[in-house]
C-alpha cells in the first residue's frame, strides 16, 4: 500500500517537476524564441509521461540518466538555438537536478547508490522535498540573464564550459560506483559539484555577458562612424545653402540679364551649375530617417571610391519602430557582402538599393553584380568577408534579428546577379 501512495504522490509532485524543467528551459531561451507553443506543451507532456513511466517500471538509475539527457535534448527541440547550447542546456540542467535528487537521498538516510541496480527509494518526504528545492534553485538561477544569448559563445569557450559538467557527470558516476565510501564523503562530492555547476552557469552567464557588450560596442563603433559621415554631409549642405543665399542676389541679377538679353544657351548653363550647388552627390539618401540615411551614405562613399554605379530607390518614414543597432545589424551587413562581391569584379559594377515602408511592413531589395562564388557553410550562405567583427557580425546576426520582427530573408543568385530580399514586419 505504501508503494502506491509514494507512487501517487510520485506521479502528482512530477506535474510540478515537469513545470520546474520548463523553467529551468526559460533560464535559457527567451519566449520569443519558442517554435510553436501547442508543440512545446505537447513536448512536455511526452516528457512527463515518459519519465514518470521509467521511474515506476524500471527504476535503474543509469537508465533514468541516459533517458532524462535524451528527453531533455528533445525539449530544447522548442526553441530556436545552436545545437552547441542544446547540448550544454541538458548537461547543465540535469546535473544539478541530479545533484539535488542525490543529496536530499543522502539525507533522507538511503545510501544505495549503485546505477546499475533497481532503486527502491520511496520516501514520500525525500521526493517532496527534492520537487521544492528544485524549483527554488531555479529561481535562484533565474537570475542569470545572460545566458539567453549564450549562442554567441564561441566554439572554444563553449568546448571549456562543456567539459565542467561532462567532467563533473563523470566524477559523479565514479563516486557511486565505488564500494564502501563514507556517506559523508558522498555527501560532500555531490555538494562540490552542485557548488561547481552553479559556478559554470555564473561563467557562462559572465561569458555570455562580455561578448553581448563586445557586439554592442561593434554596432556603437559602426553608427557612430555612418552618423558623423551623416554629420559631415548636413554640414557640407547647409555651407551650400548658405552660400547660395549669399549669392542669392548676385545670381537673381545674372539670370535677369540672360533672360533679358534672350541668352537661352548661357542661361541654361548658369541654372546648371546653382542646380549643382544644392545637389550634394554624396548625400545620396536623404529620406529624414536619420540611422538609414546615415548607413547608406557612408556605405555609399565607399561605393564612389570604388567607383561602383549605385542606384537607390528609398519610401520610408522619418521614424520607424526599430532599434538602431537592429537596423545597423541588417542593413550595414546587408551592404558590406554587396560592396565586398562587387569590389572583386573589374567591369558590370553595380549596387541596387531598394527599400520601402507600407502597412506596418518594411522590404528591403539589394541586388548587386558578383562573380558568381557562394560561400556556405553547413548549407547557409555566410558572410564573405574576412573581416567578420568590422563588417555585419554575419548573416546569422541578421537572421536573429529578423526573428523578432518575424522577418524572412531570402538570397537568389545566378552566375552573376545576387539578390537579397528582406521583409520584416514592424508596428
Amino acid at each position: 500500500m505504501s508503494i502506491d501512495i509514494y507512487n501517487s504522490i510520485y506521479i502528482f509532485s512530477n506535474i510540478f517537476m515537469t513545470y520546474t524543467i520548463y523553467k529551468f528551459m526559460r533560464i535559457f531561451y527567451a519566449k520569443e524564441n519558442t517554435n510553436k507553443k501547442v508543440i512545446e506543451i505537447g513536448s512536455y507532456i511526452i516528457y512527463f509521461i515518459a519519465i514518470t513511466m521509467l521511474h515506476i517500471f524500471v527504476k535503474i538509475p543509469i537508465i533514468l540518466l541516459i533517458s532524462n539527457l535524451g528527453l531533455f535534448l528533445m525539449l530544447t527541440l522548442n526553441y530556436k538555438s545552436s545545437f552547441k547550447k542544446r547540448i550544454l542546456t541538458a548537461l547543465l540542467i540535469y546535473l544539478t537536478l541530479m545533484c539535488i535528487e542525490m543529496i536530499i537521498v543522502l539525507y533522507t538516510g538511503y545510501f544505495k547508490l549503485d546505477l546499475l541496480i533497481r532503486n527502491d527509494y520511496e520516501s514520500i518526504l525525500g521526493i517532496i522535498i527534492i520537487r521544492i528545492v528544485s524549483y527554488f534553485i531555479v529561481l535562484i538561477i533565474g537570475s542569470y540573464k545572460n545566458i539567453r544569448q549564450g549562442d554567441i559563445v564561441p566554439n572554444t569557450y563553449w568546448l571549456c564550459i562543456l567539459i565542467i559538467p561532462i567532467g563533473t557527470l563523470y566524477l559523479l558516476i565514479t563516486t557511486f560506483m565505488v564500494r564502501g565510501l563514507a556517506s559523508v564523503t558522498i555527501f560532500m562530492s555531490i555538494a562540490f559539484v552542485l557548488l561547481i555547476n552553479f559556478a559554470t552557469f555564473y561563467l557562462y552567464d559572465e561569458i555570455s555577458r562580455i561578448l553581448s557588450e563586445e557586439k554592442d560596442k561593434i554596432l556603437m563603433q559602426q553608427q557612430n562612424k555612418y552618423y558623423e559621415k551623416q554629420l559631415e554631409l548636413m554640414r557640407e549642405s547647409l555651407k551650400s545653402i548658405k552660400t547660395i543665399k549669399h549669392d542669392l542676389k548676385n545670381h537673381m541679377t545674372s539670370l535677369y540679364v540672360l533672360v533679358e538679353e534672350d541668352k537661352k544657351e548661357e542661361l541654361l548653363e548658369y541654372l546648371s551649375g546653382v542646380i549643382e550647388v544644392f545637389n550634394n552627390k554624396e548625400g545620396l539618401a536623404s529620406t529624414g530617417n536619420t540611422v538609414i540615411d546615415s548607413i547608406i551614405n557612408f556605405k555609399l562613399q565607399e561605393a564612389e571610391k570604388e567607383k561602383i554605379a549605385v542606384n537607390i530607390d528609398l519610401n520610408i518614414p522619418k521614424e520607424l519602430k526599430i532599434p538602431s543597432f537592429d537596423i545597423t545589424i541588417i542593413l550595414g551587413n546587408l551592404l558590406d557582402n554587396a560592396l565586398n562581391a562587387v569590389k572583386k569584379l573589374e567591369k558590370n559594377r553595380y549596387i541596387d538599393i531598394k527599400i520601402k515602408y507600407t502597412k506596418g511592413r518594411l522590404i528591403l531589395k539589394i541586388d548587386n553584380s558578383f562573380d558568381g562564388t557562394i560561400i556556405k557553410e553547413k548549407g547557409k550562405i555566410i558572410t564573405s568577408h574576412r573581416d567578420k567583427n568590422n563588417h555585419g557580425l554575419g548573416l546569422e546576426s541578421v537572421k536573429t534579428v529578423l526573428e523578432k520582427y518575424n522577418g524572412v530573408i531570402e538570397f537568389k543568385y545566378d552566375s552573376n546577379k545576387f539578390h537579397t530580399a528582406l521583409l520584416m514586419f514592424v508596428e
